[in-house]
């Protein structure tokens, strides 16, 4: 199975949708603690089950749930570190 990598846009985007989600209790998940650090570490562990849509060269749409896809290790460590220097202030 081919895994897709996750764009940087698609990351932001993704992890965007999912902080108002969850700021505004459109889930029944209830967060301790600190919501910033939750989202990256659900995306990070492969939890999160938004669907990313994609468009093709021929004008159609591909979706691809956001679980499936691979975080490149550039962002990963970017957001690990924003989790490691956010336990650090707190």
């Amino acid at each position: 199975m081919k895994h897709s990598l996750l764009t940087k846009y698609e990351c932001a985007r993704v992890l965007g949708l999912r902080y108002l989600q969850l700021q505004q209790e459109e889930t029944t998940i209830v967060v301790q603690g600190n919501l910033r650090g939750f989202v990256i570490r659900e995306l990070l562990d492969g939890k999160n089950h938004l669907v990313v849509r994609r468009g093709m060269p021929d004008g159609t749409f591909c979706d691809k749930c956001v679980d499936e896809l691979v975080v490149p290790d550039d962002i990963r460590q970017q957001l690990e570190y924003i989790l490691t220097y956010q336990n650090n202030i707190m």
